[in-house]
């Protein structure tokens, strides 16, 4: 299965990682003038060239071609590159800043890339973050809909990618690959969608269950949210969800 094989849908449809992103960056406070930036999971590339505008040499990783071709192609002031986060071990030189924001519940093993982004820090480095645990609503309505008869066949076959961590994981993670200055958070958050079609749109661009089972699965995946979540007679959509931030060196 092929996530994220729309660029131009997933840059017009992530208001929420770019929001959450951008909050961790305010937060952290980091003068990126003129710093070596790896930017783990880069995606469309826009938080990568805001990082650019703040200063910062911007190289971007994503095992996405299709996100590093528009990330090029829109972003010129960075560069970007196809690859495996679990390689950073191959990279050529060190980093002054490592970012990471809406990629590592993606990898499988989290140890093994955690273990390359402080392989390739400077010694006075920081690692910049941000991990979603398990959303209750999203989750609970895409586990009902996997067992519905149109489903329930090809839900033997399925498997998902999306990687569950807690805060505690992340500390521990964090703390097992050497990192020893550690400011880690989590934040109850909330993002309203304006109609049903604007929120539809955002969990198309990476729910996993929508690349596997196809349109059909949305409709009926909204509706058991909107009724877990008691927004039944709503026009607009809100959506709570937890974020755990992080900033390491």
């Amino acid at each position: 299965m092929t996530l994220f094989r729309d660029p131009t849908h997933y840059s017009e449809n992530s208001v929420v990682q770019k929001s959450e992103a951008s909050y961790l960056i305010d937060k952290a406070d980091i003068n990126f003038a003129s710093k070596k930036l790896l930017d783990v999971g880069s995606g469309d590339g826009k938080l990568s060239a805001l990082m650019s505008n703040m200063g910062a040499e911007v190289t971007g990783i994503d095992i996405s071609e299709s996100m590093v071709n528009f990330s090029t192609h829109n972003y010129p002031n960075c560069r970007f590159f196809q690859g495996d986060a679990q390689d950073l071990t191959k990279h050529a030189i060190n980093y002054n800043i490592i970012t990471s924001f809406n990629c590592l519940h993606w990898i499988s093993d989290i140890e093994r890339v955690l273990s390359g982004i402080k392989a390739k820090l400077e010694k006075d480095g920081i690692f910049l973050g941000l991990i979603y645990p398990r959303c209750v609503g999203l989750w609970d309505a895409a586990d009902w809909c996997e067992n519905l008869p149109e489903y329930k066949v090809s839900s033997k076959l399925f498997v998902n990618p999306y990687c569950f961590h807690t805060k505690s994981d992340m500390e521990n993670l964090l703390t097992q690959v050497g990192f020893t200055n550690i400011k880690l958070w989590e934040e109850e958050r909330q993002t309203t969608f304006q109609t049903k079609e604007e929120f539809k749109g955002y969990i198309m661009g990476w729910l996993p269950h929508y690349h596997y089972y196809g349109q059909s699965f949305i409709k009926p995946w909204l509706h058991k949210y909107m009724e877990l979540t008691d927004q039944m007679t709503n026009t607009e959509v809100t959506m709570e969800y937890k974020t755990i931030f992080f900033i390491a060196s």
